[in-house]
């Protein structure tokens, strides 16, 4: 399931995930109704890199697993070779 392969995969997205990718994800979910506005200005205003992935992927995970799918295609469509050096495939 998406939300489990999320969560096994989290550590490693936290870690190697890039700020451009970040930014691609958050308009990509805004634009899936994934998160509103508020959500998408609350993960903007964090400082730190690793701290704005974690509070992407917890956000998601908390939405469910149609979220969770919306994150692993827009991912795979905007750095597919992250995509797979994370196995969610």
């Amino acid at each position: 399931l998406a939300v489990d392969q999320l969560r096994f995969v989290r550590p490693k997205f936290v870690e190697n995930v890039t700020e451009p990718t970040i930014k691609r994800l958050l308009d990509g979910l805004l634009q899936k109704k994934v998160v509103n506005d508020d959500e998408k200005d609350s993960v903007n205003v964090i400082a730190e890199r690793a701290d704005k992935a974690r509070a992407i992927i917890d956000m998601v995970l908390k939405k469910g697993i149609n979220a969770c799918l919306i994150l692993k295609t827009l991912l795979c469509e905007f750095d597919p070779f992250f995509f797979s050096d994370l196995c969610l495939s």
